[in-house]
């Protein structure tokens, strides 16, 4: 911001968007940064998970002021879409209704890592680890670019801007389902912390998961 400020900028109306682990660094600066931005942008990341906690009533609540976009891709192989799955539960499914919409997620249909990136300027980490993708470069851009613009809106106001993000929408909700049934066959801890107790039967609390349908079935 100093630098943005000594080349002329006035205003306080900016974004944040950063890949990977600079997703990580992004969210640790903005808890402190004055002004702080008006919206994060996630990219191959997602928000922290000791940035929420589960309300009495059993909603996921998020301790940040700032909205955030997460773009998680289909075909990443580092940020993996199943880490992507659990923040979609959180900021969708389960979020309580006074945040709703304010952490919106898109699973990217095709896209890796790297598709986030130049490709000509790959770590060696991305390269060894990522996958293949099924877009290619600039159709990553272009569709990463449209949810950016859509968020942004959002913020404004303009409906006719979130709507640009539908298509990636339905494809979210489409392809997270079969994720969460897994998760909550298993009794994810990624969703709540097990209710775990010193009696033979576990407490029944919203604010917790008494253990997979398969063990009471069992």
């Amino acid at each position: 911001m100093k630098t943005l400020r000594s080349n002329g900028f006035t205003g306080d109306d900016f974004y944040m968007a950063a890949h990977s682990l600079g997703g990580v660094m992004t969210q640790l600066y903005v808890e402190k940064a004055d002004p702080q931005p008006k919206g994060m942008i996630l990219m191959g990341s997602v928000l922290l998970r000791n940035t929420r906690n589960i309300t009495d009533s059993g909603s996921t609540i998020f301790h940040r002021k700032v909205p955030a976009l997460t773009l998680n891709g289909e075909k990443d192989g580092l940020l993996r879409i199943t880490r992507g799955a659990e923040s979609y539960w959180h900021q969708k499914v389960n979020i309580d209704q006074s945040q709703k919409d304010k952490f919106p997620v898109l699973a990217l249909k095709g896209v890796t890592h790297a598709r986030f990136m130049d490709s000509s300027m790959l770590p060696s980490a991305v390269v060894s680890t990522d996958l293949t993708p099924e877009i290619e470069e600039q159709s990553a851009y272009n569709m990463v670019g449209k949810a950016m613009v859509s968020f942004i809106g959002q913020q404004d106001g303009n409906k006719e801007a979130v709507a640009l993000r539908s298509d990636m929408e339905t494809f979210t909700d489409k392809f997270m389902a079969p994720l969460l049934k897994g998760m909550e066959l298993e009794g994810s801890y990624g969703m709540k912390d097990p209710c775990y107790d010193s009696t033979l039967v576990n407490e029944d609390s919203p604010k917790c998961l008494r253990g997979s349908p398969f063990s009471k079935t069992a």
